[in-house]
């Protein structure tokens, strides 16, 4: 084994064995003891002894030993782990430094995961040029750590002292992984795609959970809501499933079905409904503002009439909907 893979194959278990105890450390010692703190915390437990198990007992792979580092950071990237640093500057200091050195890690594992992507890789799978230009750069040898960690520092650094948000780093850095992640995918036979495929919906899954929690924190205050918790508990389950299934069992079920009826036509379905419900309700709010209807006996009657008399395209709606998804099963 070359010298290099066995410094990370270390590295990467002292890591995930370190973030394995400071989380469980973290979930023995919670104080404002909630359900969703609860939950929350052990999903993260679970994460890092994952992370661990990968470090220790998955195959040798430069791949594989760099996302368990990425896991592990990302874990003891945490605040709480900074609260008791008194001086504000070093807490920013420390706190960003690790984010930069986390999201670095990041990209350079979907760089080598299941195999090193090359250059050639790039000019052949990306046609737009701007983007080849950037994808290229950051592949070249040490320009990651030579100039994407500084900046990440830099601009995290000045966001965090400004108090600015920095939504729109953390999805360009989580992106330009999800690039990697597409070269290496068309660059495999189909056989060999599923592990891809658990990383590439993983991913995408995690950013839009990162964007509806931005859009939601614009109309619900950040710590009054049940909701970021469990926005929270979502991403660390991403997360977990992502690597474990990518990395254990990527061969054991067809990602591609799985996705499929989970994802797409699970979204369908949703999206069908929520739309029905949304004009059912818009109509009968729009009737009762127009005949002035206060009397709740009288509105009550009103929807009563008025789910009874589109109910037959509510019927039409779950008959079409149910031929659909059980013609892409058959397929």
């Amino acid at each position: 084994m070359p010298q290099r893979l066995t410094n990370l194959k270390y590295a990467s278990r002292i890591v995930c064995l370190a973030a394995v105890v400071a989380s469980t450390f973290h979930l023995s010692t919670l104080g404002n003891i909630t359900i969703a703190s609860i939950v929350g915390n052990t999903v993260i437990v679970g994460l890092s002894i994952i992370a661990a198990f990968i470090a220790f007992r998955s195959k040798e792979s430069q791949g594989r030993y760099l996302y368990a580092l990425f896991i592990a950071f990302y874990i003891l990237n945490a605040g709480w782990l900074y609260n008791t640093i008194v001086l504000k500057w070093l807490r920013i200091v420390l706190y960003n430094l690790e984010a930069a050195f986390t999201g670095v890690l990041y990209v350079l594992a979907n760089q080598h995961f299941p195999q090193q992507t090359t250059l050639e890789d790039v000019k052949e799978k990306i046609g737009f040029r701007p983007l080849r230009s950037y994808l290229l750069f950051l592949l070249k040898r040490g320009n990651l750590w030579k100039y994407a960690f500084l900046f990440l520092f830099i601009v995290g650094s000045t966001l965090q002292v400004l108090h600015i948000s920095p939504l729109g780093m953390n999805v360009c850095i989580i992106l330009t992984g999800l690039c990697y992640i597409y070269i290496s995918y068309n660059g495999y036979a189909i056989s060999s795609r599923n592990s891809l495929l658990w990383l590439f919906w993983g991913v995408l899954s995690y950013v839009i959970l990162i964007l509806l929690a931005a859009i939601v924190s614009v109309f619900l205050p950040l710590h009054t809501s049940l909701f970021y918790p469990v926005i929270s508990i979502c991403k660390s389950l991403v997360l977990f499933i992502m690597v474990f299934m990518s990395v254990f069992f990527a061969d054991t079920f067809d990602t591609g079905f799985i996705i499929k009826r989970t994802v797409v036509d699970g979204s369908l379905f949703i999206l069908v409904v929520l739309i029905y419900n949304v004009a059912e309700h818009y109509l009968l709010h729009v009737i009762n503002e127009h005949f002035e209807i206060n009397n709740t006996f009288t509105a009550s009657l009103l929807s009563g009439i008025l789910v009874l008399t589109i109910s037959p395209l509510h019927h039409k709606m779950e008959v079409y909907l149910n031929s659909k998804f059980k013609k892409n099963t058959n397929h």
